[in-house]
Order: structure tokens, then sequence, then C-alpha cells
């Protein structure tokens, strides 16, 4: 299927989404990820995955491979491309491991329920992937800070996707046998608060994972160059990207502000956004989208 089809298709369901990545005249290619030659990340990649630059991406997929994913994918587009939202990015290294789990636990509690509400086949996918990550959460001989880790990234995505699923039951369960679900409740509580603020939630899921916040964690996004001559990310680190006043209002935490102590802005100057080289994202399979 050629990649005017894929769009035709997915606009009978959701044109307002294509005709708007349509309109920032960036350029936007599908390929079968079949021919890819980046086979360290489609060896361990089910799904498709978004290669993103400033005015121009690729979206890798698989021949046949059901419509929602390739949906799932241009909704993340549509995010960094349209609405101007921010992606978290480690100065050198990119968004990988840790860094996209925190992505992707942020950017799937509006991504997935908007892919569930226009392709209604997706909702069984989800809930059979949520299975599968509580059942490795059981098995698999992790950390305690990463089995807490990923059991809260399920316990949050359970509460915006299917909330009231036997698999959002079994992660509730879960977290209440290991005396976590007051704990999950609470951070969730100050995320969904603050949805609005990024840096601030990533901030906060960092602190809960490694109890700090290194200055090279940042966040990405695109402004046009100077002179109007095409597009380029800037990058600031997480604290001073919320100095930047780019977000409006003040975050709100929760008495106990768990995760990561006073969250009020900090009114010192920012430094200046830094300039990134327009490149596709690393080669790391930790990257893919889902």
């Amino acid at each position: 299927m050629n990649p005017a089809e894929l769009l035709e298709l997915i606009s009978r369901r959701a044109d307002h989404i294509t005709s708007a990545v349509a309109a920032t005249g960036n350029k936007l290619d599908f390929r079968d990820k079949e021919f890819c030659p980046r086979m360290d990340i489609i060896e361990d990649c089910g799904g498709a995955f978004l290669d993103l630059a400033a005015d121009r991406a690729t979206i890798w997929h698989a021949t046949g491979q059901p419509l929602h994913h390739i949906f799932h994918v241009l909704l993340h587009l549509h995010r960094y491309w349209v609405e101007g939202v921010p992606q978290l990015w480690h100065k050198k290294h990119g968004c990988t491991g840790m860094l996209f789990d925190f992505e992707s636990t942020y950017e799937h509690l509006v991504i997935i329920p908007a892919e569930i509400a226009h392709f209604r086949e997706a909702y069984s996918y989800w809930v059979g992937f949520a299975e599968e990550k509580l059942y490795q959460c059981q098995e698999q001989a992790l950390s305690p800070a990463h089995f807490k880790t990923q059991l809260f990234q399920l316990f949050l995505l359970t509460q915006t996707a299917f909330a009231r699923s036997q698999v959002s039951d079994s992660i509730s369960e879960e977290a209440e046998k290991h005396g976590l679900k007051d704990e999950f409740s609470e951070l969730a509580s100050v995320i969904f608060k603050n949805y609005q603020h990024k840096a601030f939630v990533l901030e906060s899921l960092c602190q809960y994972r490694t109890g700090c916040v290194p200055e090279y964690l940042g966040l990405r996004w695109i402004e046009q160059k100077k002179g109007g001559d095409g597009k380029q990310f800037f990058w600031a680190s997480l604290r001073d990207y919320q100095r930047l006043g780019k977000q409006s209002g003040e975050p709100v935490s929760n008495d106990a502000e768990r995760g990561g102590g006073n969250y009020r802005k900090n009114q010192m100057k920012p430094r200046q956004p830094t300039k990134l080289a327009d490149v596709s994202t690393p080669r790391t399979r930790s990257e893919r989208v889902f």
C-alpha cells in the first residue's frame, strides 16, 4: 500500500489529524520496515515507529500492519509537529532507555485514548499489551526501583485508557499487594492535575525513579529558524524550560508533593535554549514507539 493510500484510509476516520500534519508543509514518508537499514530497532519492534526531524519524518511499518498502529505513530507526529509539544531528550544521547519510557508514559496518556476513539480495535490491542507487561513485571527479576516504575506506568495508563477493565483491576491489586497503591494514586493525581506542564510531569517521573533530575535531561522542540528559512530543534533543561514561560499557569502539587519536592516555578533567569543538529533520532532499539 503506498503512502497516499495509507493516509486516505486514516483520513476516513481522522481527517483533522492527517490534514493538520499535511498543513505543516513538512515531508512525511511511509516505508516498509522490512527494508529499513536500522535492524537494531526492527528486531525488537512489534509496532510501527517514527524517525523524526524538525521538518521531515519517516514512519516505518510492516506490510499488512493494523492501521491503528500507523495512526498511533501519526498521533505522536501530530503532537510534535502540529501541537508543538516538546520531547524529552538527553542532550547527547537522545530519547533512549529510561527516557523513552518516561516520554511514552506521558504522551500515551492522550495518544492511546485518541487512538481507541478513532479505531475501536485498538482497545483490545492495548488491553493485551497491559496484560503482557503486567505478566513481565510479575515474572521477571526486576530491581525494586525498576519494578515500581514499570508497575506505575501501567497503573497510570489504565487510569486513562481502560479504567474499568479486568487488567486495570489486576494492576491495582498488584500495586496493593506491594503496598504501592496509595503512593501510585497520589503521584497519578499530581500528574493528571498538571498534564499541560510536560516539563513538570517528566521531572516528577525522573525524581520518582532516580531521586534526582540531572541537568543533561531536558526537552527539545521545533521552532522556525531566524529569517524563516526552515525549522530547527532547540533544547533546554527541564528546569530551564519551565522558566522560559512556554506554558501558562503554575504547576499544582499535592500536599505531600510525592515524586520530587517543591515544584513551584524557579524565578531565576533561564539559560538560552541550545540549538540541536537536525538529525533523526539515534540508532537504538529503545526509541521504538510501542
